[in-house]
């Protein structure tokens, strides 16, 4: 289920924005049944709402978010040596070009998640020297 982000709402211009757009929107219900014009307002409240203030995103952070496009490289280049390696099986310098492939790809994942994850701690225990119970939980 999607949630919307109705934090948003705090700020004055998104609410006007959204009461604005929802007057223009809901004048076009034309269902003659009680029933159908609820489902049109219904759906006109979700999208305009979900337009304005946009969804959710997960709130859980991952070590491998914010280096995804450099850990999508990484990933490339292995398997494009992975693939000559297939091609030709006997070809030594295949077999050490995704040797290499691999143990970089390794150790710089090891690196980044390392590095995300002293990040964090830093970020927790700077809160907690603050007192700022909010972000220290967040």
């Amino acid at each position: 289920m999607k949630k919307l982000q109705v934090h948003k709402l705090c700020d004055p211009r998104v609410k006007n924005n959204l009461q604005v757009m929802l007057e223009e929107r809901l004048h076009c219900v034309t269902a003659a049944e009680p029933e159908e014009q609820w489902k049109q307002m219904k759906t006109i409240l979700q999208e305009t709402t979900a337009e304005v203030v946009g969804l959710s995103t997960r709130k859980h952070q991952d070590w491998f978010d914010e280096a995804d496009k450099e850990i999508q490289e990484l990933l490339e280049k292995k398997r494009s040596c992975h693939n000559h390696l297939l091609a030709k099986p006997d070809d030594q310098a295949a077999k050490a070009a995704y040797k290499t492939a691999c143990s970089t790809l390794q150790a710089k994942l090891r690196t980044m998640q390392n590095d995300w994850w002293t990040g964090l701690a830093e970020r927790t225990q700077r809160y907690a020297h603050m007192g700022d119970m909010c972000a220290f939980y967040e």
